[in-house]
């Protein structure tokens, strides 16, 4: 699922620079150095892509840690399955959670936040 978040996301902003997480390596799927169309870096997202058949609260803590060490300005978990009662997607404890079915327009927003501010 990590790579095909990558290839995702490589295709919708080809102008980021998307760097992989090695597996083994504590962290983050992936870190997308947003940058504007200048070419300069105006924030990261952090991304955590899960393919599981429960979501796990642990995971916010851990994202959001890894944020911290990255410097990043967002974390996001793509995930197969949401918390119980969200369809689409949602914001718990500063990590944003979404399905892999709109992942891409939720990025389009918080990237263009990212971009604006």
């Amino acid at each position: 699922m990590e790579l095909e978040l990558e290839d995702l996301l490589k295709r919708e902003f080809p102008i980021d620079e998307m760097k992989e997480i090695s597996k083994g390596i504590r962290g983050a799927d992936l870190i997308q150095i947003v940058r504007d169309q200048l070419g300069r870096e105006v924030g990261k997202i952090i991304w955590e892509s899960k393919r599981t058949k429960a979501f796990e609260v642990s995971w916010i803590d851990k994202l959001k840690e890894d944020m911290r060490e990255t410097k990043a300005d967002i974390a996001i978990i793509v995930s197969t399955t949401l918390p119980q009662d969200i369809r689409f997607f949602t914001q718990i404890n500063g990590v944003y959670v979404v399905g892999f079915d709109c992942l891409i327009q939720v990025a389009l927003i918080l990237r263009k936040s990212l971009i604006d501010l």
